[in-house]
């Protein structure tokens, strides 16, 4: 399937809607905040393999405070990782490889991350101690130091 719009607005007004999976989709654009901070109780959000560009906005961290996997791999996402993604309070999986992300993993993340897959981006910095259950994590090519 290949879509060729943007996600419409009214895509969460389910008020009910967690998981939204749009892998694989030929997505279009930049990072959908706008629509996307409109669905408070998603939990899951795939968004990989697309030909989703730029950088992600500032305030990304309005996105569900429920949020608990975060597939953006395999786009163009480029500028710096926002750190506030981070910090989601629920947050387990944070999938980002292959993009064009710079920056730094941040000292703090949440607690409840148990897996990272960055490879390919670049990262600087080193594996923050505040990844207690942390199981999975590849970063190949990235500027990584520090002990694991």
């Amino acid at each position: 399937m290949k879509l060729t719009w943007t996600l419409p607005a009214a895509m969460c007004d389910f008020v009910n809607l967690t998981r939204l999976d749009l892998s694989n989709t030929s997505l279009p654009g930049t990072f959908p905040g706008a629509t996307l901070y409109r669905c408070s109780q998603l939990r899951f959000l795939d968004l990989a393999n697309n030909t989703l560009h730029g950088a992600l906005p500032r305030d990304i961290g309005n996105l569900s405070p429920v949020m608990e996997h975060l597939n953006l791999s395999w786009n163009s996402f480029s500028g710096d990782f926002p750190e506030k993604i981070w910090l989601l309070p629920e947050l387990e999986w944070v999938v980002i490889e292959n993009n064009n992300f710079t920056g730094a993993l941040p000292a703090v993340i949440s607690p409840n991350i148990q897996r990272i897959e960055m490879g390919n981006i670049m990262f600087s910095g080193s594996i923050p101690r505040t990844a207690i259950k942390l199981s999975v994590f590849t970063a190949e090519n990235n500027q990584l130091d520090g002990e694991l």
